[in-house]
C-alpha cells in the first residue's frame, strides 16, 4: 500500500469496525445492510469490516469474483468511500493472493 493511501485511510476522523457477519454468497446480508444504514445515519466515514466476512466462500479466489460475490451480498455504491475489509483467510473467507484496495476516488 502507498504512503499516500495508508496516509488517506488512517485520516478518518471516526471509523466503525464490524466483524463476524458470516454473509452467504449470492444473497443479500442482513447483517451487511443493518453496518451500512448504521454507517449513513450516524455520517461515519470510514467503514472497517473484518474476518468471517462471508460464512462459505472458503476457497482460492481471484480479485473479480470477490468483487463480484460483494455486489451480490449488498449495493457496494452505498458502502462509504473509505471502506476496508480484511479478510481471515483462514476459516470462512476467501483466499485473496493479495490486498484489494478502492481508493477514496472510488477507483
Amino acid at each position: 500500500m502507498g504512503r499516500n493511501m495508508a496516509r488517506d485511510i488512517l485520516s478518518c476522523k471516526n471509523a466503525l469496525i464490524a466483524s463476524d457477519m458470516h454473509c452467504k454468497r449470492g444473497k443479500k446480508c442482513p447483517h451487511l445492510e443493518a453496518v451500512i444504514k448504521l454507517v449513513s445515519r450516524l455520517n461515519i466515514e470510514c467503514l472497517v469490516v473484518s474476518g468471517d466476512f462471508f460464512e462459505d466462500f472458503h476457497k482460492e479466489t481471484s480479485p473479480t469474483l470477490f468483487l463480484r460475490e460483494l455486489g451480490k451480498i449488498c449495493n457496494v455504491e452505498r458502502l462509504p468511500r473509505k471502506t476496508i475489509i480484511v479478510l481471515s483467510n483462514s476459516s470462512h473467507d476467501p483466499k485473496l493472493e493479495s490486498f484489494l484496495v478502492r481508493s477514496p476516488d472510488g477507483k
